[in-house]
């Protein structure tokens, strides 16, 4: 039984009240979740059953934790009390509760109530890159009847302004990528036509007063006020500093007429007087240094360079805010105006359109699906609760929300709706952690978890608040680091997160104390320092040019190497097992990148050249690995080989092999004509050319092939065609390449089940999920067990825990991409245009648009402060930090001059976690030293060890001169010994059946090509079943399911229930019902063939075997054979050295005189004979195996051939 804490057990016994949990990193929000939800199942008083509590997280993942987690304890409650009627009864709903994601519990309320919005209820989710060519295809349109219309209204339609002022060059990409940008927010507000309204509306200014009532105008005001308010505080520091002994008091002077400045401004309360009054901000002349000063220089510059500071940040904050009237401010809101509208009634007109589409396709997605939900919950005009969700709130006694951090407006919205919040109820438990809140790409809203954060400890009405601050996974040292970073940095100015004493973190993990014990290596001194520490790579160009270092990151994964092998000799961790300390293995570390993309694959290389094990597991960087960028160029110029670029890769890649020298050639012959026409011209000109008339031939035949093949089925002909899966096996991570190109062929199985067909539609379905950057991530093949360093994302690491961590990476800046363009956007202040005359041809930022980019910039500081949090709070016990820094120890020296508190400028006009890190920890130097490791120090370091090795060598080499003659003998005998079993090596372990069929298949026809069958000569043809041909519309990937489907059905099927053709049918539904085959395989089914099968006399026969409980489906089997036996070689010295093989037997029955074996085939064959070569090989082994396993022979083996409608005696 679990020890909760005080806090824990609150959240677990509290009812009859919203509750909102902050539970901060590591605090066991997930077990307190559940044991609430089993307390709650076993209430004496009011228990309830789990299916009327709606739990939501936000992956499918840790939903299916959940539920496990929840039934774990239910079946663990029944093993207490067997007896127990309610905990049988919960044990069956949990399976049918709602623990689930938010798009699955929105997708069963659209499932269930899809008639009150008129929608058909067999819609489908579409794939992401379907949406996206949905997308493309309906903007396309969009755009040309927008340009039609235009162009019959004449060209003074402000359509035509619009475009004319937002689009670039020749293409309007620009202000397509505009609308989407829109569609997509909007799409995160319960009502997005409202919203997009009120960006139209935020411009509504006719007057000086509507814009002092604007919240983008208060705002501004604000920040000047904090600028101002800082200003006066750093001056008043530096008249403290002239006041010291020997300090420069004749600044003094100069510093109190700039405090008067601030003072007067400050003391303007009301809006518009203090916005002109700091427009008016003007310095004089700080003083000048007397003749024979003989004071501290020191202070003197410190306080001359401070004022210089302060006097450059107003009055840039002057140049960019305050260079416009209040009245020109007014005139460019009216000017914007009309853009915006025209933007906005753009984007509408795109969300109809597309609506109607996907309506007409009957294809959605997980946005229509949530705001399907909020209209069968809400009506949209009133805003009221639907009978509906009326139902809803009396049947779900809580609406449990995991990771509420991460909600968003309409998700907010559809919850609250169908809990008991407007009926008086109070039964909504939100759990989160705000400080965790990452994902504002995917429209996350941390600001209402923090609105309710500050209402319910406000103690509002029927609501309560409760912190669970003890973290039960870190050391005390890590935990101490963090609360020291972020007692700094995360205030509620920037982020709207206040790190105070309840989010602090409070160590609750109890670790061993620190033992030495023999175990360890006697001569190494373990280290049981677990003090975070900061690493800084001194990053100067000149100094690591002449220390042969190639680039910043090369250096920071040196300097983690060279820490990483010295932890390896000395560091302690605990074991998980044990709970006692053991030698850290390269299994406990992982490098937490921000970004890895190619930083990953650079440090990667670094760390294994030291001979540190590695991997990453990249989400990005899938679509640009070698292998399968070369198998989309052959995918290209199949379906056009008139582009240059993709044709050149294809010929110069390892599938063709033709050299730059062989291309330049070809391309001489036409230098005008494509490349693919320049080598038909050469062809022409050189038929001896044996290597161009067979790429070309190749490229024709696939041509020919594609228009009726499967995508996945084609690129599979291609590789094997080519070699190509085979060559890049043998590559160097070729285990990882084959993957990746497996994935590509999984990838095209998803394509085919989306309503666009054809390598076109596929190329530009690959091309979209490039463009959005929907990258599926490297194939990557690292098991649990492998003792390697792992290199992770910190958005990928949340959730999980290392031993030891290390945040790298650090002095790479802030991406700021959001903040600038002609557009940008912000969920609450509106959108920013630039102010373009495009007769003029001029452009201008208006100040609307620079206060959004400040708001951006905070958000985004806020959003990088979270994600800091999240990767400092993955360590269990050893914190490192590490970066690179231009200029040192200079930029650390002025980082570190406040020791005192951060002002809200340092930590908004931050560039990187370095810099936060530093400035950060910098009233606490003492704790944190920071090490500046310079690239000399790197290359000596590395000269050291190499002639550590070269002296070891010497030694060795030394000593083998004084080795006898009779050592020197026996080591060369053992050298050059021979294995004598070496043929064994060529064989496998184990073989399956397939493989040996293909073997013996492939050695049969080698010697003679004409006789080859087809099959054989193109194992992935494709088999396009006659159905297709006259249903165009059906997906080409069915042909490939059907075997599958047909195999499914006859495993499930109950010979001893079968009555006629009726009966087929009824066992396909139980099969369905019962969840033993899916509805698509159940459409598959050929019912007719089916029926001719059962109606054979050996159906009968098994129909007789079943009711003797003698017939046997789907039974695998492991046997043990000589390599001879199977592989036809020559006798090998001993015929001990035997093989296993493993495979599955269709169907088997026994009679009185022996074993009948059965093998369904739905082969696409012509005459009976090709099934009998394809697979006479495999069902000899099956009767060799029932041989060895049954007292009676195998007196019959048959094939039924489902295409042909016949059976075949071998």
């Amino acid at each position: 039984m679990p020890q909760w804490t005080d806090d824990q057990q609150q959240v677990i016994d509290s009812r009859e009240k919203n509750m909102l949990v902050s539970a901060a990193a590591g605090s066991g929000k997930t077990a307190v979740l559940v044991e609430r939800i089993i307390q709650r199942i076993l209430d004496e008083e009011k228990p309830i059953d789990v299916d009327r509590i709606v739990v939501v997280t936000f992956t499918k993942a840790a939903a299916a934790e959940m539920r496990e987690r929840i039934l774990l304890a239910i079946n663990g409650k029944l093993e207490e009390d067997p007896g127990n009627v309610h905990l049988m009864r919960q044990a069956t709903l949990v399976h049918n509760a709602q623990i689930t994601t938010i798009d699955s519990f929105c997708n069963y309320i659209v499932r269930n109530h899809f008639h009150e919005i008129d929608l058909e209820p067999d819609y489908r989710i579409g794939d992401e890159g379907e949406m996206l060519l949905m997308r493309r295809s309906v903007m396309d349109a969009m755009m040309q009847k927008e340009y039609e219309a235009a162009e019959e209204a004449g060209q003074d339609t402000f359509f035509y302004s619009f475009m004319n002022a937002y689009v670039r060059g020749n293409s309007d990409q620009a202000v397509t990528d505009m609308i989407l940008r829109l569609f997509d927010k909007a799409q995160s507000y319960p009502w997005p036509k409202e919203w997009l309204q009120s960006l139209v509306d935020a411009y509504e200014v006719t007057s000086t007063q509507d814009l002092q009532e604007s919240a983008w105008f208060a705002f501004l005001l604000d920040r000047l006020r904090i600028q101002v308010e800082e200003a006066k505080a750093k001056t008043e520091r530096l008249i403290d500093l002239c006041r010291q002994p020997e300090g420069p008091i004749f600044y003094e002077k100069g510093l109190q007429q700039d405090l008067l400045l601030y003072e007067d401004i400050l003391a303007f309360d009301e809006k518009m007087r203090f916005y002109d009054a700091f427009r008016d901000l003007k310095y004089g002349a700080i003083g000048r240094k007397p003749r024979g000063y003989d004071g501290d220089e020191v202070l003197l510059n410190r306080v001359k360079d401070g004022r210089d500071a302060i006097k450059k940040s107003m009055e840039k904050a002057k140049s960019d805010y305050g260079a416009f009237s209040l009245e020109e401010i007014v005139r460019q809101m009216q000017q914007i105006q009309p853009f915006v509208r025209e933007l906005v009634r753009l984007t509408i007109h795109f969300m109809d359109d597309f609506a109607a589409y996907k309506r007409n396709k009957n294809v959605m997605d997980f946005n229509d699906i949530e705001h399907f939900a909020l209209q069968i919950l809400k009506d949209q005009r009133t805003k009221q609760t639907t009978p509906t969700a009326r139902e809803f709130q009396a049947y779900y006694q809580e609406i449990m929300i995991d990771e509420y951090q991460d909600s968003n407006y309409i998700q907010e919205e559809i919850l609250s709706s169908v809990s008991k919040e407007e009926i008086g109820g109070h039964n909504m438990f939100m759990v989160g952690d705000v400080k965790q809140s990452i994902y504002s790409f995917r429209q996350a809203c941390p600001e209402i978890f923090m609105d309710k954060y500050e209402r319910f400890h406000g103690r509002e009405e029927g609501s309560i608040a409760i912190d669970l601050h003890q973290n039960f996974r870190s050391r005390n040292e890590v935990l101490t680091l963090t609360n020291d970073v972020f007692y700094q940095l995360m205030h509620a100015d920037i982020g709207n997160v206040e790190y105070d004493d309840l989010a602090a973190l409070y160590p609750g993990a109890i670790y061993p104390g620190i033992l030495k014990s023999e175990d360890f290596f006697a001569s190494e001194d373990y280290d049981t320092d677990f003090q975070g520490e900061i690493l800084i790579a001194d990053q100067d160009s000149d100094l690591m040019e002449d220390a042969g270092i190639e680039d910043r990151i090369a250096f920071e994964a040196k300097i983690i190497a060279d820490k990483i092998r010295a932890m390896k000799k000395t560091q302690f961790v605990t074991d998980k097992a044990s709970g006692k300390l053991r030698p850290m293995r390269y299994r406990d570390v992982v490098i937490l990148l921000r970004s890895p993309g190619s930083m990953a694959e650079s440090m990667i290389a670094v760390l294994e050249e030291n001979g540190i094990p590695a991997f990453a597991e990249n989400k990005t960087g899938y679509f640009d690995t070698m292998e399968v960028q070369t198998v989309l160029n052959l995918l290209r110029i199949i379906d056009n080989p008139r582009q240059d670029i993709p044709f050149a890769a294809v010929l110069h890649s390892a599938m063709f092999a033709f050299s730059s020298d062989q291309i330049a050639l070809i391309r001489m012959t036409e230098p005008k004509l494509p490349l693919y026409e320049a080598m038909q011209a050469y062809e022409k000109e050189h038929p001896q050319e044996k290597k161009v008339g067979d790429f070309l031939s190749f490229l024709e035949d696939m041509r020919s092939k594609v228009a009726d093949t499967p995508i996945h089925s084609f690129i599979e002909m291609l590789l094997q065609k080519t070699g190509y899966l085979t060559y890049v096996s043998a590559m160097p991570r070729g285990e990882s390449r084959r993957a990746n190109l497996e994935k590509l062929m999984a990838q095209a199985v998803v394509y085919e089940k989306t309503s666009y067909k054809g390598l076109f539609h596929f190329i530009n379905y690959i091309g979209q999920l490039q463009k959005y950057q929907v990258d599926m991530g490297e194939a990557e093949l690292i098991n649990d067990n492998d003792d390697a360093v792992a290199i992770l994302s910190i958005h990928k690491s949340k959730g999980l825990e290392f031993p030891v961590v290390f945040v790298s990476g650090m002095g790479k800046q802030f991406n700021e991409t959001d903040q600038k363009g002609s557009m940008i956007l912000h969920g609450d202040l509106g959108v920013g245009l630039d102010l373009v005359d495009y007769e003029e041809q001029t452009k201008m930022t208006p100040l609307y648009k620079q206060v959004v980019a400040r708001r951006l910039h905070e958000d985004a500081c806020g959003e990088e402060m979270r994600i800091l949090y999240v990767a400092l709070t993955r360590a269990k016990e050893k914190l490192i930090l590490t970066g690179t820094l231009k200029k040192a120890e200079e930029t650390l020296k002025k980082w570190q001059e406040n020791r005192g508190k951060l002002t809200f400028f340092e930590r908004a006009g931050a560039r990187s976690y370095l810099e936060w890190i530093v400035r950060a920890t910098a009233s606490v130097r003492e704790k944190y030293p920071i090490q500046v490791i310079s690239p000399e120090e790197v290359v000596v370091a590395e000269v050291a060890g190499q002639m550590d090795k070269a002296a070891k060598k010497e030694a060795l080499e030394a000593l083998s001169g004084q080795a006898k003659p009779s050592w020197v003998k026996a080591l060369e005998d053992e050298m050059a010994y021979v294995y004598p079993y070496a043929s064994v090596g060529k064989y496998k372990n184990k073989y399956s059946v397939s493989e040996i069929k293909h073997d013996r298949m492939e050695k049969a026809f080698a010697d003679d090509q004409s006789v080859r069958p087809d099959f054989l000569k193109e194992e992935t043809k494709e088999i396009v079943p006659a159905f297709i041909a006259e249903k165009k519309t059906q997906e080409v990937s069915r042909g490939a399911l059907r075997g599958t489907a047909m195999h499914r059905f006859m495993e499930c099927f109950d010979f001893c229930n079968y009555t006629g053709r009726a009966s087929l049918e009824e066992q396909a539904e139980r099969m369905l019902h019962e969840g033993r085959m899916d509805p698509e395989q159940k459409e598959l089914l050929q019912m007719d063939r089916l029926y001719t099968f059962m109606e054979t006399g050996v159906a009968k026969r098994m129909m007789q075997a079943a009711g003797r409980h003698e017939l046997y489906v789907e039974k695998p089997f492991v046997m043990s054979v000589f390599p001879q036996e199977l592989f036809d070689e020559e006798e090998s010295d001993s015929r001990s050295d035997t093989i296993l093989v493993q495979g599955i037997i269709d169907v088997f029955f026994v009679e009185e005189d022996g074993i009948v074996l059965l093998d369904y085939k739905t082969d696409r064959v012509q005459q009976a004979e090709e099934l009998v070569k394809r697979y006479q090989a495999q069902l000899q082994l099956y009767a060799l195996a029932l041989g060895r396993t049954m007292d009676l022979p195998v007196k019959e083996i048959l094939i039924y051939s489902f295409y042909l409608e016949k059976m075949i005696a071998l």
